[in-house]
């Protein structure tokens, strides 16, 4: 099979645009809850606890420079700080209701990751996740749900590209794991000592849970790729990010992991190129 051949089969067609409208409004929902400090009042989260003041500068959270400075950003005076952090509000706004969608997302990612490198320690995977889908969602169709009402259907790419990223996120985590100080549950043991494992996750043996964790990461994607278990999948993936919820803090990574999920229900897609090979 030619490389044309292969990259039809996979990428040829149109899609439902509802996919990405539920992740566009989703994706957005997530930014406000996890960026803004005023969702408190209405949506209280364990984050709350540790996120506080105008996220990512030690000056304004009393914190002595240059300890914690990325060392490779210059460190911004507490105006642009503040006009930062309002723009990333108002971004994730329009993003929210679909204005300007694509360029909301692009600069979204610009102002995210800018804020978000002030502080090297506070560079997070789950705020690295959020920020990496805005940036694939400034490259992709927006949805026709919205102020920028866009067609009814979009380019299957869209959507296959988002849908392979998130499996890439799977494989890397389980793979990661494929080491003895995890696979042994030495390293659960350590997160239970230290105050961070808690509920469920504490009364099963370490040694039985922590290559289950490595079965769901490496399985999810498999049950994912594959047409005829797609669904099943992804109610696999609700599954395991619902159980980890009341286990650990993970602020919003579950429920954008779950977000990211729904893209790999059946929604409608015309065109393929090979029906049998989606």
């Amino acid at each position: 099979m030619s490389l044309q051949a292969w990259l039809a089969q996979r990428f040829s067609g149109t899609v439902d645009a509802r996919a990405l409208t539920v992740v566009r409004v989703g994706l957005a929902t997530l930014v406000l809850l996890r960026t803004s400090d005023w969702t408190r009042a209405f949506f209280p989260m364990d984050h709350h606890a540790w996120v506080t003041g105008q996220e990512y500068h030690p000056a304004i959270e009393g914190v002595v420079e240059p300890a914690f400075h990325s060392g490779w950003l210059p460190a911004f005076p507490s105006g642009v700080v503040a006009a930062l952090v309002l723009a990333r509000t108002v971004l994730a706004v329009t993003l929210l209701v679909g204005f300007r969608s694509r360029t909301s997302a692009a600069l979204l990612v610009l102002v995210g990751y800018a804020l978000m490198a002030q502080d090297r320690f506070r560079f997070l995977h789950h705020l690295h996740l959020l920020w990496l889908l805005c940036g694939w969602m400034a490259l992709a169709p927006s949805g026709h749900l919205g102020i920028d009402r866009g067609p009814r259907r979009v380019p299957r790419w869209s959507v296959q590209l988002l849908r392979w990223q998130l499996l890439v996120v799977y494989v890397s985590a389980g793979l990661a794991k494929l080491r003895f100080d995890w696979l042994s549950g030495q390293t659960l043991e350590s997160l239970a000592r230290h105050g961070l494992l808690e509920g469920w996750a504490t009364r099963v043996p370490a040694s039985a849970l922590a290559p289950a964790v490595v079965v769901a990461e490496l399985g999810i994607p498999l049950l994912l790729v594959a047409h005829r278990t797609r669904t099943v999948g992804v109610f696999a993936a609700f599954a395991f990010h619902a159980s980890i919820e009341p286990a650990m803090m993970v602020s919003t990574f579950g429920a954008l992991m779950m977000l990211w999920a729904t893209l790999f229900f059946p929604w409608r897609e015309e065109g393929l190129a090979d029906s049998a090979n989606r």
